[in-house]
């Protein structure tokens, strides 16, 4: 099982990719688990700081950066386990 962390300003772009990896998940059945991390305004959490992430929407699996910016439907599929 996958861990996912969404890096989030919790705008409507990074609520929709999460809610998009949200989905994918459900519908793959895979068992992964989603954190959701917020950052606001200029002052970025301690785990975004840890990846280097300057931009969000931004999908960490597993530790590593997999996935910058609005996120489709097939994109979410494709960064599941198979």
């Amino acid at each position: 099982m996958s861990t996912f962390e969404v890096f989030s300003a919790d705008c409507p772009l990074c609520r929709s990719a999460a809610m998009t990896l949200h989905s994918a998940i459900d519908k793959r059945k895979c068992g992964c688990a989603v954190i959701e991390r917020r950052c606001s305004g200029d002052v970025c959490c301690e785990p975004a700081r840890k990846y280097g992430i300057n931009a969000v929407p931004t999908v960490v699996r597993d530790g590593v950066i997999v996935h910058v910016g609005k996120l489709t439907e097939q994109e979410a599929e494709a960064l599941l386990p198979a």
